[in-house]
């Protein structure tokens, strides 16, 4: 039920018209759970626009601005015109603490005069467990050390239709451990969700499980997190609000909310030992023994010719977590081996770890690829010991000329007139014009030229019709849009609104300016306030809230005023904006 407080004030000025103002306070609930987001509105009703009050800091709450919205309605009369403006301002409010909380006594000043509310008492509950549903935060492996990431995971099993889930993550904030977003997991076949929370980008792959010998189905997404420093780290339960489907006697399908904290999560983070915080390569931790074979794509070589070098790790506790650093440093390659540190990728080839690294030999009296010395920590022994890769044969031949013939081998060229190329790390020499050698390269190059010209005209072309098909695109989600506005505005129905939410986010993500300066680090409304003043963003942002929060979760009735006809025009607005910041770039 929710909670108000109507205040009205008449004030008189001398030489102004009557003011009036009505101030409406409301939560949507009176009673909440830890972590789960109560909704604030401040409605005002007044004779004139009203900007958005500042709320005050509330005890026991985490505040959000979450949207605003305003109706405008004018009147004719005899006893003159009337205008009526109603204003909606929305904030999150998150609990942080249980038990019996308030919301403040809060002044407003509106137009010179003082509005005034009373507190409202809010009551915060510990979530408890949920028969059918249940959420697990875990992580990957027993023994963490500092620096050295460990894979954190969420699971949630749920038994029946589920909505609108809000995720509260404790641990983003705690500032013993460093987190890092994982990327859009490769697609198998599997639904895979996103979800947004405190600015981080999170994925969830949906599965089915078996639990308890009951069947649920389930999302599970996870982070790296880098421990900080040693000794113990205690991560507080994630909390978790939904909404869940249950079908009544009748056979209808209602929806209730629901609330299940995950399970705190205790690591012990050991210190790591002398030898392997001062290894260049990074750290390895291995369960036993660790072996390491060392592999060239070449063993016949000049100075400087480009190698590739494959390392496999066999053996690691965590081969998709190992953060190794490269060959770059190793005393081993100091003098004789230039490394590239840009080049280095990995893989996984079942439980091992495959690195590669392009290499140059610098020196032409080098026999062999050096054997590599690697310290690591033995879990099972409890102490650092140390791996050497095998050594690999080579050839380095000797910088000579080409012998092309004979005469060229054994011709001379003047010092101040000789011409030398390089080709493949090989002296070739350059003869003077007149010579037939000379002309044969001179075709050489110009047959290359005949060939490379149509490969570049295929280029270009086929850059071109990928900006053109791009704007094609763009232009087809626009008309979905506009008919979605249009079905919309004829029937303002929940699908009709969801569906015209996604649409809208589509059309706006693939313009230009977004796809510029999109960054996966920031929410949607991050990234819109980057490229649109401040006035729209709200706007948008209205929009969106009154989709999202337009139909009652018990009841196929509208909970918002919000009238569709308000949201026509936004997308020109939009394009209007965008175009006009070209101009004047």
């Amino acid at each position: 039920m929710r909670q108000k407080i109507l205040i009205l004030i008449f004030a008189l000025g001398l030489g102004h018209s009557l003011f009036s103002a009505t101030l409406e306070v409301l939560t949507d609930v009176n009673e909440s759970y830890l972590g789960q987001s109560i909704t604030l509105i401040l409605r005002i009703v007044s004779d004139k626009p009203v900007a958005r009050p500042q709320l005050p800091q509330i005890t026991g709450f985490q505040l959000s601005e979450a949207g605003e919205s305003s109706y405008d309605e004018r009147s004719m009369g005899s006893g003159g015109s009337g205008r009526k403006v109603t204003m909606e301002y929305s904030w999150r409010l998150l609990p942080m603490q249980t038990g019996q909380l308030r919301i403040p006594v809060m002044s407003f000043d509106l137009d010179g005069e003082t509005l005034s509310s009373n507190e409202i008492p809010l009551t915060i509950i510990e979530p408890g467990p949920l028969e059918g549903y249940h959420l697990f935060l875990t992580a990957e492996g027993d023994t963490a050390f500092p620096s050295i990431p460990l894979r954190l995971s969420l699971k949630w099993l749920f038994s029946s239709e589920v909505s609108r889930p809000d995720f509260v993550l404790p641990f983003l904030q705690n500032d013993k451990i460093r987190i890092q977003d994982l990327p859009a997991p490769s697609s198998s076949g599997s639904d895979i969700y996103q979800f947004t929370v405190d600015g981080h980008t999170l994925y969830a792959v949906q599965s089915a499980e078996i639990y308890k010998d009951e069947q649920y189905a389930s999302l599970t997404m996870s982070w790296d997190i880098y421990p900080l420093e040693p000794g113990p780290l205690k991560l507080e339960p994630v909390i978790l609000s939904f909404q869940r489907g249950v079908v009544d006697q009748l056979g209808r399908r209602n929806y209730k909310p629901g609330v299940i904290p995950s399970n705190p999560l205790e690591l012990t983070i050991q210190a790591l030992p002398d030898q392997m915080q001062s290894f260049p390569g990074g750290i390895l931790v291995a369960r036993n023994e660790l072996e390491i074979t060392a592999s060239l794509d070449q063993t016949k070589i000049y100075p400087g010719d480009p190698l590739e070098l494959t390392l496999q790790f066999k053996g690691l506790v965590s081969p998709a977590l190992t953060d190794f650093k490269g060959v770059e440093g190793l005393r081993e390659m100091k003098g004789i081996i230039k490394t590239d540190p840009a080049s280095l990728s990995s893989s996984l080839s079942e439980n091992n770890k495959i690195y590669h690294q392009k290499i140059r030999i610098q020196s032409s009296g080098i026999r062999s690829f050096p054997a590599l010395s690697f310290p690591y920590y033995s879990l099972d022994a409890g102490e650092v010991r140390f791996c050497r890769s095998n050594a690999i044969p080579l050839t380095v031949m000797e910088l000579e000329e080409t012998l092309l013939t004979d005469q060229a081998e054994n011709r001379e060229i003047p010092e101040e007139t000789g011409k030398i190329s390089l080709r493949s790390n090989r002296k070739i020499p350059y003869f003077g014009s007149g010579s037939f050698l000379d002309g044969l390269y001179l075709m050489r190059y110009r047959l290359s030229l005949l060939m490379i010209l149509p490969l570049l005209f295929h280029i270009i072309s086929f850059l071109f019709k990928q900006f053109r098909d791009s704007g094609r695109n763009n232009d087809q989600v626009k008309k979905e849009l506009n008919r979605g506005l249009k079905e919309y505005s004829l029937k303002p129905e929940k699908e009709n609104g969801l569906r015209l939410s996604e649409l809208f986010i589509k059309w706006f993500s693939q313009l230009p300016e977004m796809r510029n300066v999109k960054d996966n680090s920031k929410d949607l409304m991050e990234n819109m306030k980057s490229v649109l003043s401040k006035e729209l963003c709200l706007e948008i942002q209205s929009m969106l809230d009154h989709l999202e929060l337009l139909w009652s979760p018990q009841e196929n009735t509208p909970s918002h005023q919000s009238s569709p006809d308000d949201f026509q025009d936004i997308p020109e607005k939009i394009l209007r904006e965008l175009k006009k910041k070209r101009r004047n770039k």
